[in-house]
């Protein structure tokens, strides 16, 4: 029986891939692209965006706070998202902003951390379950009993039309009889 024992582990954290130049396109999209939505992938070819690259794609106006409301089963997803100008990236995503310039050349767009702290802040405030489900998936989730529940509801919509967060996909909630 051949093991490695635990120790001889450590040598291999630091293993590199090696990529050819006309597959990384496709590796990044099939591989790459969804495991950043775990972990933070930083490549150090694509440099960090200008002021002036960040002002051509957005301006502050441009940045806004969304609550995806999804149906699953018994219960309702609360999605939060933030929208960068054209990109929308789930708050507990660690996807990065990408974007072009006018010579093709990729520059990366930084999030706003205080933002989406805040957000996230202010959604676990809401509700005491949602305490208990950080870190567990993309979103928040309550049975839809709870959820429609007029003690809550009411006052959680209310504070976030307060915050000027955007709500999306109420009407589409399945047996929601409110209004």
């Amino acid at each position: 029986m051949n093991r490695t024992p635990i120790g001889s582990l450590r040598e291999h954290v630091n293993e590199i891939v090696i990529i050819h130049k006309s597959k990384f396109d496709e590796f990044k999209s099939s591989i790459l692209d969804e495991l950043e939505n775990q972990i933070s992938i930083n490549y150090a070819f694509i440099k960090a965006a200008s002021k002036k690259q960040i002002a051509s794609i957005m301006h502050e106006s441009d940045i806004h706070r969304i609550i995806y409301l999804t149906d699953q089963e018994h219960f309702i997803n609360i999605t939060p998202v933030v929208r960068y100008g054209q990109v929308e990236i789930p708050v507990f995503s660690r996807k990065q902003i990408y974007d072009k310039d006018q010579n093709g050349n990729l520059f990366k767009v930084e999030r706003d951390d205080q933002l989406e702290i805040h957000f996230t802040s202010l959604l676990l405030r809401q509700h005491p379950e949602f305490s208990e489900q950080l870190n567990e998936f993309q979103y928040f989730y309550l049975h839809k009993d709870k959820f429609l529940d007029e003690d809550w509801f009411l006052g959680a919509f209310e504070t976030w039309r307060n915050e000027g967060i955007i709500i999306l996909g109420f009407n589409e909630l399945k047996k929601n009889k409110l209004n």
